[in-house]
């Protein structure tokens, strides 16, 4: 009936809402640690002055999340495929 079609709409868009969520945190996390990686290797242990952090240091860092993200876009997806359990939120 039309009501059960609408209670089946409302758990997909749920469960949609909550792997965006989760996407966005695993996102968020990467480029938080890897700004903190690049001003922590750069700027206190390194030789950069904080005059160039808006554009060395933020370059450093989004560079670093990038790869990360790409990496397990690229690890975690074959995982899936071959059949290993790999966590979806």
């Amino acid at each position: 009936s039309v009501f059960s079609i609408i209670k089946k709409e409302s758990i997909r868009v749920n469960t949609e809402a909550r792997n965006k969520n989760s996407a966005r945190r695993i996102i968020t996390i990467t480029l938080v640690f890897s700004l903190g990686y690049a001003v922590l290797r750069y700027h206190v242990l390194g030789p950069v002055p904080w005059k160039d952090f808006p554009f060395f240091i933020l370059n450093k860092g989004i560079a670093l999340a990038s790869y990360i993200l790409i990496a397990l876009n690229f690890t975690l997806g074959p995982l899936k495929n071959l059949g290993i359990n790999v966590p979806s939120s």
